[in-house]
């Protein structure tokens, strides 16, 4: 294989039509220039310099060499410039995927900071939940994951994956607007509903999982008469005087007709975790990981 060193060497001699010129242009000794014209000479099987004894003249062959040698370091320069910025995380592919609550608002505000600062990055963006998701993200087929864990349902991560902290958010006890009175506040929690039907997630998911145990905790079990992974249909039916629901802060969006009760953090929180292999360790996740972050604290003061 040609080096490139030697390219630029042989440029250089065309350029200034002696090896001593091209040496003191470049920083090295005629010697030196000519020993790399030589090995120049012997990879390529051509003769590219006539010497004579005080001088050096370009063959024919190596000024019809001059343009492709040119685009050779040209691509190698444009080469070396993109693997810098891959490197920095300032551009490069990064396919991604969140769980629906973080897709309404955490993850656009953090890709339209992202990519405004950064328009050299390019995000595919998919979502799903997280046990869905992560046989994607173990395969290959996506670089980085955000998946939530509630506190009182500890996840079971796979293995060879890795994770960081990107929110932690309250849950929201969401009640028809009549039932107001009755919250109680904070200290009562959902004890003081423990009567009414109760809208919730699918069976077995993290949210039913989280409704089952604080219930569980205040002595009594959730009479649960909807379920949907939909957290705007969940809040619907709350409005529509149908039940009472646990909705995480990042999935709640306010409408008439229902009062809302945050839960003591120290009881209950939902986490969301960045997760991605532990064998990629592309610095182009890390930026894409501090632009969640950043939204993440936009959201917490909202």
């Amino acid at each position: 294989m040609l080096n490139p060193m030697h390219l630029k060497t042989f440029l250089a001699v065309l350029r200034t039509g002696s090896f001593a010129d091209a040496g003191r242009e470049l920083d090295y000794s005629a010697s030196a220039v000519s020993q790399q014209m030589s090995l120049l000479e012997r990879s390529t099987g051509l003769c590219l310099f006539e010497r004579e004894a005080h001088s050096v003249r370009a063959t024919t062959t190596a000024k019809s060499l001059s343009d492709g040698a040119i685009e050779v370091l040209t691509s190698l320069l444009r080469f070396e410039d993109q693997a810098a910025s891959l490197a920095s995380g300032d551009s490069g592919r990064v396919k991604m995927a969140s769980f629906p609550s973080a897709g309404a608002s955490l993850v656009p505000r953090a890709l339209a900071t992202l990519l405004r600062e950064s328009p050299g990055i390019d995000v595919v963006l998919n979502e799903g939940e997280p046990d869905l998701l992560f046989p994607l993200l173990l395969e290959g087929d996506l670089d980085l994951m955000l998946a939530y864990e509630y506190s009182v349902v500890p996840r079971e991560w796979p293995t060879g994956l890795t994770r960081e902290l990107v929110l932690r958010e309250n849950l929201l006890l969401v009640a028809p607007a009549d039932l107001a009175p009755r919250s109680g506040g904070v200290e009562r929690g959902v004890r003081a509903f423990a009567d009414e039907n109760w809208v919730s997630s699918d069976a077995g998911t993290g949210g039913a999982l989280c409704l089952e145990r604080l219930c569980a905790s205040e002595g009594f079990s959730p009479r649960i008469a909807f379920r949907s992974n939909n957290y705007e249909t969940v809040v619907g039916i709350v409005a529509s005087g149908l039940g009472v629901a646990l909705v995480p802060t990042l999935a709640f969006r306010p409408v008439d007709g229902v009062f809302t009760t945050p839960l003591d953090p120290n009881l209950v929180v939902r986490s969301a975790y960045a997760v991605h292999r532990i064998a990629n360790s592309s610095q182009l996740l890390e930026t894409v990981i501090r632009a969640l972050k950043r939204a993440a604290l936009v959201e917490n003061a909202a």
